[in-house]
C-alpha cells in the first residue's frame, strides 16, 4: 500500500511538467523559403510567413508577418529566429516549401529537404514549389482578394479553388519519394511574384537535387497529362493554314515499354475534343479534317517534350521506374537501362474524338 501511494506521488509530479502551450503563445507558420544568402552570415536565407491572427475571432485577416534569417542549416536559423520572438514558433500549419530559383539553379538541397522530411512537425502533404525571381519575394506577396495568410498560393495547388492546366503540384512526400527513387525525377511549379499576385505557368525538373530543367505552360500542361493529374484542358492548334483552339474534357495519355531488338517507349494519346474557338467559320462537314489535324498537332507536342527529356537525360514521367517494375531490380539492369535511356525510340498514336464545334455551327 506504501508502495502504491508513492507511485501515485512521483506521477503526480510528473503531470506537473506539462510543457503544453496556448493558441495565443504560439506563432504559426503558414509558409517557408529558401533562398540563397548574399550576406556573410550564413550560405541560406530562410523565410518564415507568420500568420497573425485577427482581434475577433470571427474576422478574416490576410496579415502576415515576414521574418529572415541568415544561416548555415536550417536547424540554426530556427534556433536565431527562436530567440527574436516571445512566442514559440509553430509548423504543423506550413502548407507551403518554397525553394529560390538561384539556389536550386547552384547549389545540392539534399540537406535542406532531409531536414523538412525529418522535422517531425512539418506536414508531408505540404506543397513544394521554386520561387522567382526568389523565395522570399514570393512569401511577400499578398493578393488583396486573399483572405488568410498565403490561402492564395494553398488553392492553386489543392485543387479546390483554380484548375489551371500549368499548375504542377509536387508534394513534400512525392518530391523526397522521386528524389530518391532511381527512374523518375521530380518535378516542382515555379512561382513567379508579379506585384500583389502569382503567376504559374512553367516548372522545373529536378536532377541530383539540382534543379535540370525548365518547362514552358505547353510542355507543363502536357506533363500534367502524363502524370494523370490533368482530366481536361484546351489545346492550340495551328497547322495548313488553320487556326484553332479545341476544349478537351477527357484526356488519357499513357505509353508501353516495348522490348526487342530496339527498345521502344510507344506513347497512346486519346482525347474527346470540342472547337472552342476559331479564326475561320468552321463547317461540319470539315468535322474529319480538324480531327486530323488535331492529331497530328498532339502528336507533334508530345513527342518533341519526350525527347527533349531524353536529351537532357531526366526522366520525369516515370519511364525508368516502369522498367525496373519488369525486370530484376539490380545495379546491373538500372546501369542497361541508362545506356538504353538515351537511345531509346519514341513512337505515338492519337486518337481525337472531335464532338461538335461548340454551340454555333
Amino acid at each position: 500500500m506504501r508502495g502504491f501511494k508513492l507511485l501515485m506521488v512521483c506521477l503526480f509530479f510528473l503531470l506537473a511538467g506539462c510543457g503544453y502551450k496556448d493558441i495565443d503563445k504560439r506563432f504559426f507558420v503558414v509558409a517557408i523559403g529558401v533562398d540563397k544568402s548574399n550576406s556573410d552570415h550564413g550560405k541560406y536565407k530562410i523565410t518564415f510567413k507568420v500568420a497573425i491572427p485577427p482581434d475577433k475571432p470571427s474576422a478574416k485577416s490576410n496579415e502576415a508577418e515576414i521574418i529572415t534569417t541568415d544561416s548555415d542549416s536550417m536547424t540554426e536559423a530556427v534556433r536565431i529566429t527562436r530567440a527574436q520572438l516571445d512566442k514559440e514558433i509553430d509548423f504543423s500549419h506550413t502548407k507551403a516549401i518554397i525553394f529560390g530559383q538561384s539556389l536550386v539553379q547552384k547549389e545540392n538541397v539534399s540537406e535542406i529537404i532531409d531536414w523538412f522530411v525529418r522535422r517531425r512537425d512539418i506536414q508531408r502533404i505540404a506543397y513544394t514549389g521554386v520561387g522567382s525571381p526568389t523565395a522570399l519575394e514570393v512569401l511577400k506577396v499578398r493578393p488583396a482578394f486573399e483572405r488568410l495568410p498565403g490561402n492564395s498560393l494553398f488553392l492553386y495547388f489543392g485543387r479546390s479553388g483554380t484548375e489551371a492546366p500549368y499548375v504542377i503540384t509536387e508534394p513534400l512526400f512525392d518530391f523526397y519519394r522521386r528524389i530518391k527513387e532511381k527512374g523518375i525525377d521530380p518535378v516542382l511549379p515555379i512561382i513567379q511574384a508579379e506585384g500583389d499576385k502569382y503567376s504559374i505557368l512553367s516548372s522545373a525538373i529536378f536532377k541530383n537535387y539540382r534543379m535540370n530543367l525548365t518547362l514552358n505552360d505547353l510542355e507543363s500542361e502536357i506533363l500534367n497529362s502524363f502524370l494523370g493529374r490533368l482530366k481536361k484542358t484546351d489545346f492550340k492548334i495551328q497547322a495548313n493554314g488553320e487556326s484553332f483552339f479545341v476544349f478537351a474534357d477527357s484526356v488519357k495519355l499513357n505509353y508501353d515499354l516495348l522490348a526487342g531488338e530496339k527498345p521502344t517507349i510507344h506513347i497512346h494519346c486519346k482525347m474527346s475534343v470540342t472547337i472552342e474557338e476559331s479564326k475561320q467559320t468552321l463547317a461540319l462537314e470539315k468535322m474529319h479534317q480538324l480531327q486530323i489535324l488535331t492529331e497530328q498537332e498532339i502528336r507533334k507536342n508530345v513527342l518533341k517534350l519526350v525527347k527533349k527529356f531524353q536529351q537532357a537525360n531526366v526522366d520525369p514521367i516515370g519511364f525508368g521506374l516502369r522498367y525496373r517494375g519488369s525486370h530484376l531490380n539490380n545495379q546491373t539492369e538500372w546501369q542497361k537501362w541508362e545506356d538504353i535511356y538515351p537511345e531509346i525510340e519514341f513512337t505515338m498514336k492519337a486518337e481525337v474524338k472531335v464532338r461538335g464545334t461548340g454551340s454555333i455551327y
